[in-house]
Parts: C-alpha cells; sequence; structure tokens
C-alpha cells in the first residue's frame, strides 16, 4: 500500500477518533457531568434580560429601567419568550397602568424571567382576585428601588388607595447594602436624615460591556467542551462582580464623595419601611411583604439562609407579611436559571392572593 495513503488513512482514524472522544466528552458533560460545571456554563452563556442596552437605559435615580413598548424575545438554555413591556416599561399591558387596585412590586421573580406575558404571577392574582394588577417588577432591582418606582409611579399617575405588595427576594439584603458610586442608588444616614444616593452610568455601562454577548459566549452555550476550554481562558464574564462580592472596603477610596454614613443592610430596611409607612399614610396605601422562595434552599441541606431577621423587622414595624420559603419544590424552578417555572409562577399568584383574602378577612 502507498505510503501517502497509508499516510491519509491513519489520518482518517486519527481524526474520527477525535470526532467521537469530542462526541462522547459532550454527551458526558452534558448528562452527568459535574453539576459545578453546568451551572458556570450557564453563567458563562446565559443572556441577561437586564444588561442589554436594547432592552433597558440608565436612570440615575433608579440605576436602570426597563424600556417601554418592548416587544422583543428573550430564551436562555432552559426556555424560548416574548416579552413586551407597556408605556412606563413594566411588563403589563396598557390599561392595567389606570387605576390599578394591587401593586406588585419585586425583581426578576416578579417581572416573570423566564415565562410567557400570560403566565406572570400578576395574572394569577388577578384571577385570583378579580381585581385589576399592575406588574412593576423589574429584574434586579432591590427594595431601594423599589421604593423609589413607587413614589415616581403614584406621584406621576396620582395613584391612591392601592394595595402595595412587595416580593422580597433572599438577595434584597445584599442589593440593599452595595456601596455608593455602583450602578444603583444606596441609602445612608446624616444626623435623623436619609439620603439617597444617585446610580453611577459609568458601573451601568460596565456592567452592560462584561454581559455582551461575544463569540465565547455563543460558544459556550452550544457546547460543553468548548466552554470547558474556551469558556476558562477567553470569557469576557469572569469580570462580572455580584452583588455579593462588594467590599465596603474597596470602595473607602469613594466614600468622600457621598455625604453621610452607611447604614448597615437590615438598618437599611427598617429605615426605608418606616419612610415607607409615611408614604403609605399620605397616599391610603396598604404595605404588604411576601418573602420569595429561593432555589438553594431545595438543593443546600446545609444551608442557614431564612428570613428570620427580616420577619423581626416587619413585625416591630407592624406590616403584615408572608413566608412562601417552605410553600415551595425545587421542581417550581428552572435548575440552572433558578427562576420559577410557569408552574412556580401561578403557585405565586395564588399564594399572594390568599394573603391578601386572608388580610382581608383575618
Amino acid at each position: 500500500m502507498p505510503i501517502r495513503r497509508i499516510l491519509h488513512s491513519n489520518l482518517f482514524l486519527l481524526l474520527a477518533s477525535i470526532l467521537v472522544t469530542l462526541l462522547v466528552l459532550e454527551a458526558v458533560l452534558n448528562w452527568i457531568g459535574p453539576t459545578s460545571l453546568q451551572v458556570r456554563r450557564n453563567e458563562n452563556s446565559f443572556r441577561s434580560f437586564v444588561w442589554n442596552p436594547e432592552n433597558t437605559r440608565f436612570d440615575s435615580e433608579l440605576g436602570y429601567m426597563t424600556r417601554p413598548n418592548l416587544d422583543v424575545p428573550f430564551e436562555n438554555w432552559e426556555y424560548k419568550t416574548r416579552v413586551r413591556t407597556n408605556s412606563w416599561g413594566f411588563r403589563d399591558d396598557e390599561e392595567s397602568l389606570h387605576d390599578p387596585k394591587i401593586l406588585l412590586l419585586g425583581d426578576s421573580y416578579c417581572f416573570g424571567w423566564g415565562v410567557e406575558d400570560d403566565k406572570t404571577v400578576d395574572k394569577f392574582v388577578e384571577r385570583e382576585t378579580g381585581e385589576k394588577v399592575l406588574n412593576m417588577g423589574t429584574p434586579g432591582f432591590g427594595t431601594i428601588q423599589q421604593f423609589l418606582l413607587l413614589q415616581r409611579y403614584c406621584g406621576t399617575e396620582n395613584a391612591t388607595g392601592c394595595t402595595v405588595v412587595f416580593l422580597y427576594y433572599i438577595n434584597d439584603r445584599i442589593e440593599n447594602f452595595i456601596p455608593p458610586g455602583g450602578g444603583v442608588p444606596t441609602l445612608r444616614k446624616e444626623d435623623r436624615r436619609l439620603l439617597f444616593t444617585p446610580a453611577s452610568e459609568e458601573a451601568y455601562n460596565a456592567a452592560m460591556s462584561v454581559h455582551e454577548t461575544s463569540f465565547v459566549t455563543e460558544l459556550s452555550r452550544m457546547s460543553a467542551v468548548a466552554d470547558l476550554v474556551f469558556g476558562t481562558l477567553f470569557n469576557p464574564r469572569r469580570g462580572i462582580v455580584f452583588a455579593s462580592d462588594f467590599e465596603w472596603e474597596d470602595w473607602k477610596v469613594k466614600e468622600k464623595q457621598f455625604p453621610g454614613v452607611p447604614v448597615g443592610p437590615f438598618e437599611v430596611l427598617e429605615n426605608l419601611l418606616r419612610v415607607l409607612k409615611l408614604y403609605a399614610l399620605e397616599r391610603d396605601l396598604q404595605i404588604r411583604m411576601v418573602m420569595l422562595p429561593f432555589y438553594t434552599h431545595f438543593t443546600d441541606k446545609d444551608s442557614s439562609l431564612d428570613y428570620s431577621t427580616e420577619k423581626k423587622v416587619f413585625r416591630m414595624l407592624d406590616i403584615p407579611y408572608r413566608d412562601l420559603l417552605d410553600d415551595f419544590t425545587r421542581e417550581d424552578f428552572y435548575p440552572h436559571d433558578r427562576h420559577l417555572t410557569p408552574k412556580g409562577q401561578e403557585k405565586l399568584g395564588v399564594a399572594i392572593a390568599k394573603f391578601l383574602e386572608d388580610e382581608k378577612n383575618p
């Protein structure tokens, strides 16, 4: 047999072996690979609804706002959805802006991240209560931003006499305590005054940059093997800083730019709710707090995270609340994305409606 033919034959076998090995490795990583690698691949390749300039715009008071009148696709590994917003940028119809009886404020859980428009929590609250509900949820918003958004909406639309439900998520305690000068507003104290510091457009643009979709992020999305190689070596999203990663010591250099002194995370919540109660009296608003479930509660048996401290604050301020942490199971969540599935959103809406009904008829 000619040497050239032998070489070609050996090369073909080598390439075939490499291909088969890659296919087997792909299958192993996808189906029985370590969960940590799957979670990391999702973080390397996921598409963020918020950190996309086509979906949000900078707002110095709130940090950012969802753009009005959107009609855009939003998809990740576990879902393909479409997001539509009204003239305020809320994921709800235009009619819901006018004289709603119930306002829902929260983050991505309230927004309905990962479900279609007709499967968001507000639709199920409306179904169960028969009242008009406005979904004001904005992904990534903490309690500070939600309060400021409530003030803006009520002041502009002259909303009074509503029941306002804050959907409190476990990471709100971190987002409420992010140092000043970042991409969201913060709360500081000067004597007996509370000061809201503005958000930084520079920080907002930096977050946009590291969440940008690139050739590497798309490779990670398409292939677990590619993510193992390129996602490790070249992924620009290694620069993402989560709220829990912020260190106050790193921000000492900026401290002089902001008046007042920092307030601890639970002190932020207490002070904010005191102001909220005064505002509610002015507007004849009924304030309710709902503590949302979170995925790690059902997957980490040693987790000590719960809402016990928040509940002490709510009881001290006499604010009605409902802890839904143990009303859910891990099957109500997308395992990688960790947001509620359509079934989970329905369960949340039914639970909120029951809470409101219980408060009406104690």
